[in-house]
């Protein structure tokens, strides 16, 4: 087993034992510490529990877990619920185990709702932490296993991991409140200027309507609309339907008729005749081709209602297709419902030409 799946085993165990009690947290810990597979401690020689610590002559405390090697202390590590979260009564509790006279380390874990792992500098009394959630093929929770397994244990490269962790979530936090919509166009502007007429480049950019969305402090990934999303094609102007087999569709939607209900018009009427070909079916669920030959920035088709959504880097999740029963085309694809309302002119024509591009498929196999 590789430290990956040494840590998917612990999220299968976590997910396990959501309501599990601290004492079976405590059992389930010193089992795991000991699996070879995973941290390959000495169930006897390396997995102290509940070792107590005198305060004065007469108080106590007692740490849930102290990891050994070698008969030196390397780490505490305290357990609690899954269901609670970290809190600085726990971390209080941590730090004044690890200050111990007797034990003075600087590496101590929380494991509750996620697991959190300590540097503290008793120099400076300073502290850090990294915070890990049980989420599964996590490459933290990964570097986790591999780093506090017994042969790979070292202070040196676990307050390394910490500190290199916290400068990204730094500079991360830096980029995102530093990226503004007029930074991401002069950004653009520059690089086309290269090798397009500048006016040109700023008068295409400055048309673009680009957002930064602001959700719960964090931004969502920037969102560009072009006005014109790709080239719209010289169509016949006398043309006005297309007869697919047997079937007349209007190419054009009606004067006050938005793209969406035409869209949905039209590939209703394509599937209830069973107009389309499988190959067809199979390109509208590319995103390439929806791009070339519709504008927009998604497939035109999906097949799993878990791909309607789009899941930021931040984990929110957006809708991008019609999910309620009448935009369920044919009851087996759902169609996407991002058409962006300045470029309305754009679509139609691409459109239209999509329709005549199929009709036109139609005669030559005649």
């Amino acid at each position: 087993m590789d430290y990956k799946e040494g840590w998917n085993y612990l999220v299968s165990e976590y997910k396990k034992n959501l309501d599990a009690k601290e004492d079976k947290i405590q059992t389930l810990w010193e089992l795991y510490f000991a699996m070879p597979f995973i941290f390959n401690y000495s169930n006897c020689d390396d997995i102290d529990s509940k070792r107590s610590l005198h305060i004065g002559s007469t108080d106590r405390v007692i740490p849930d877990i102290i990891l050994r090697s070698n008969r030196k202390d390397l780490c505490i590590v305290e357990l609690k619920r899954y269901s609670l979260s970290k809190d600085t009564d726990y971390e209080k509790q941590l730090l004044s185990y690890m200050s111990h006279i007797d034990m003075r380390l600087s590496i101590g874990v929380i494991i509750c709702k996620t697991i959190n792992i300590y540097y503290y500098n008793h120099a400076t009394n300073n502290q850090e932490c990294l915070e890990i959630p049980f989420e599964e093929d996590s490459e933290l929770g990964e570097k986790f296993v591999e780093l506090f397994t017994k042969e790979n244990f070292t202070e040196e490269n676990i307050i390394r991991f910490i500190k290199e962790q916290n400068e990204s979530k730094i500079l991360e936090e830096k980029i995102k409140s530093e990226t503004t919509v007029a930074l991401i166009k002069q950004l653009l502007i520059e690089h086309f200027s290269e090798k397009i007429d500048t006016g040109l480049v700023t008068k295409v950019i400055t048309e673009l309507n680009i957002s930064v969305n602001e959700i719960q402090e964090t931004i969502s990934p920037v969102v560009i609309s072009y006005s014109s999303p790709v080239k719209a094609p010289q169509i016949d102007s006398g043309k006005r339907t297309v007869t697919l087999n047997g079937t007349t569709l209007p190419i054009y939607r009606s004067e006050k008729q938005p793209v969406q209900d035409f869209v949905q018009e039209t590939l209703t009427t394509l599937f209830k005749n069973n107009i389309l070909t499988n190959e067809e079916i199979v390109l509208l669920q590319d995103k390439k081709y929806s791009k070339e030959n519709f504008g927009i920035q998604y497939s035109l088709l999906v097949k799993n209602y878990e791909d309607t959504f789009e899941v930021t880097k931040n984990g929110k999740k957006y809708s991008r297709y019609w999910t309620w029963k009448k935009c369920n085309v044919n009851n087996k694809f759902y169609a996407c419902s991002q058409w962006a309302k300045n470029s309305f002119d754009t679509y139609d024509k691409l459109i239209a030409q999509w329709l005549i591009n199929l009709e036109n498929a139609r005669n030559s196999n005649v």
